[in-house]
């Protein structure tokens, strides 16, 4: 029994060696993977931190540009007045276009719809303003066909000239 126990303790006793070799050789590629774990989390939040600082940006600038376009919009808008008096102007909606439904959107959607709204109200003041180009031109035809040239007659000589001042000014004298 005593050889059956020191061949069992003699087993342990060679199972615990290799156990503590491994560990020894595991130990290290451990700490390895803790020092790689530990700077790849701090990676991480510093990524999420920057991340977060240009989400926050991008929020700022998104409504710096949402405010300005729809500011552009509205001017444009107005500037159909002076562009065409009296003519029919199909204008957007402006309140359909408006910034607290624009700020409820994804980026990309309100990119789209301050686009599409730019570019309709561009659209209709080019169109306004072609046509009143075209009408200016027109009027300016009109206007010289219906107006006659005055020919003046070429001046004999500059006596003749003083000599017409003269009896000018004894005719307004009397």
């Amino acid at each position: 029994m005593k050889k059956e126990r020191d061949s069992v303790k003699e087993e342990l006793q060679k199972t615990k060696d290799k156990l503590t070799k491994e560990k020894e050789t595991l130990l290290p590629q451990q700490e390895q993977l803790l020092s790689n774990l530990k700077k790849a989390q701090k990676a991480r939040e510093e990524l999420e931190e920057k991340f977060r600082q240009k989400q926050e940006e991008n929020s700022r600038t998104i409504h710096l540009i949402r405010k300005h376009l729809l500011q552009h919009v509205k001017n444009m808008h107005v500037w159909k007045v002076f562009l065409d008096q009296g003519k029919e102007y199909d204008a957007e909606d402006l309140h359909s276009v408006m910034e607290p439904e624009l700020g409820a959107l994804t980026f990309a959607e309100q990119m789209t719809t301050l686009d599409k709204a730019t570019t309709e109200e561009n659209t209709k003041l080019d169109e306004l303003r072609q046509e009143r180009i075209n009408a200016e031109k027109e009027l300016s035809k009109a206007h010289q066909q219906t107006v006659p040239v005055k020919k003046e007659e070429p001046k004999a000589s500059a006596s003749k000239d003083k000599l017409d001042k003269k009896k000018k000014k004894e005719t307004k004298k009397t």
